[in-house]
Parts: C-alpha cells; structure tokens; sequence
C-alpha cells in the first residue's frame, strides 16, 4: 500500500521543484472548472514563462522554480493548484477567480519573482510573462482554458 502512495505522489508532484505535474493540473483542471461551472462561478488559469535574459536557450535552474513556486503560494493562498507544465513554464489554477482578480494576482506575482530575482546573487537574470484566461469568456473545457492561456502568454511575450 504504501508503494503505491509513494508511486501516487511522484505522479502528483515533480520531484525537481515540488509543484504538481502538468497531469495532476489537467485532471484536477477539468473538475475544477465542471464544479465551478455548476456553482456559476468561475476559474482562471495563469500561465507564467521565465526565460533566462543572458541566454534564451538558458533552462531555469529547478531550485529558482522552487522559490518562485512558493512565492506563487504565498500570493495565492491554498486554494490555488501551481504545476510546472513545461521546463520554464508553471502554471496556477485559480478556482473562484474572474479574469479582473487573476489578472491583478498574475501583476502581483509578478512583482514578486522580480523581487526574488534581484535578491539572487548568483547573477541570474530572468523574465517573467504571464498569461490569463479565464472560464468567465467562455472556455467549458478545461483544454480550451489551457490554450488560452498559453495564448495569452505568447501574446504577452511578442509586446514586451
């Protein structure tokens, strides 16, 4: 029994940066936003790319992915799901949130990885673009939301 919560945690959760997988936020995802849907409310998702200012082709070290994890907690609280979903890529799931709320939280983390990233003293330089969609326009399923807000991220990116 135990082998298999083990084996069950390390779907859940990767082991480089103890956020969640990006298949743990799919099937947490699409019940997330079915049960909110029903309740007629809504579930925003933000989609956060760092990139290596010295070097684009730079994969963010797991460690900095760790402390920009927690400090994405800390403004999220403990109703949101934050995942890595690719190498430089994390994720937030934020039940309950409109597009006006998460978009004020994505400005507030944000701000918050700048901070962390001045602090380093490792000369690490990085930014930071973040996407948000959210169900209020219109997405019933949870890989449409996932599109959209990847769409948004590289819209962001292409302005800045």
């Amino acid at each position: 029994c135990e082998k298999n919560w083990i084996s069950m945690a390390l779907r859940e959760t990767d082991i480089h940066t103890g956020l969640h997988t990006a298949g743990f936020l799919v099937a947490y995802g699409a019940r997330a936003l079915s049960r909110t849907i029903e309740q007629g409310s809504p579930v925003s998702l933000l989609t956060i790319g760092l990139v290596s200012i010295t070097d684009a082709d730079y994969e963010i070290p797991a460690g900095i992915l760790r402390i920009v994890g927690e400090q994405i907690r800390i403004k999220t609280g403990t109703t949101s799901v934050i995942a890595r979903v690719g190498d430089n890529e994390v994720a937030v799931l934020l039940p309950g949130k409109g597009l006006d709320q998460a978009q004020a939280v994505a400005d507030s983390i944000r701000e918050s990885i700048e901070k962390i990233v001045e602090s380093l003293s490792n000369g690490t330089a990085l930014g930071v673009w973040i996407g948000v969609a959210s169900s209020a326009d219109g997405q019933v399923d949870f890989s449409d939301l996932m599109k959209a807000s990847q769409e948004a991220l590289d819209r962001t990116r292409e302005t800045e």
